[in-house]
């Protein structure tokens, strides 16, 4: 996005750190091939058009995946942070969840990743 000039518009940036979630590329890929189907993750990456030093200040990422092929998401993940008091992690949490907010693999024992 442009810089701001003149005052802020939706399409532009107001200071450089706000690059940093201007997303410039999405990817995902699976290591299936090395463990097989079954035991196979699905990694995804972005990148942005600045650095980030601490994205989940900003924003936050959602990635929505459709298993079923049928045009609506199924499944989604979700960077966030855990606080404790007011203080935040040093790095994005990832949770899985299912469309009606059912945590991954389950509510009881959650697969949370960083």
């Amino acid at each position: 996005m442009p810089d701001c000039v003149g005052g802020r518009t939706p399409d532009c940036v107001v200071y450089d750190g706000e690059r940093g979630v201007d997303l410039e590329n999405i990817g995902v890929s699976s290591d299936s091939a090395f463990f097989g189907a079954e035991s196979a993750f699905l990694h995804f990456g972005i990148s942005t058009h600045g650095t980030f030093t601490t994205p989940a200040a900003f924003t936050n990422y959602n990635v929505f995946i459709d298993a079923t092929g049928d045009g609506e998401w199924d499944y989604q993940l979700l960077t966030t942070r855990f606080t404790d008091r007011a203080d935040p992690l040093d790095v994005p949490i990832v949770i899985g969840a299912d469309r009606d907010g059912n945590l991954l693999p389950s509510n009881e024992a959650p697969a949370i990743s960083s």
